[in-house]
């Protein structure tokens, strides 16, 4: 995996603000990740998926992220 480039996904936050939570763009459903900040997560995939390989790197959005100039 060294030579693997970590995809960067957005992470969205749930309701309870205690997960996250990440559209799979391969599974087609949201995945669910514990603490709400960024960093290195395993993927939740079913099945062998692009994501299985490196897994992600999570960005999370923000207010201003959301804000349009």
């Amino acid at each position: 995996m060294e030579n693997e480039k970590i995809p960067v996904v957005l992470a969205w936050p749930t309701e309870s603000s205690k997960q996250v939570k990440v559209w799979c763009p391969f599974c087609k459903k949201w995945h669910y990740h514990g603490s709400a900040c960024d960093g290195h997560r395993c993927s939740h995939c079913v099945g062998h998926t692009p994501f299985s390989d490196t897994g992600y790197d999570l960005k999370f959005v923000t207010n201003n992220f959301l804000e349009k100039d």
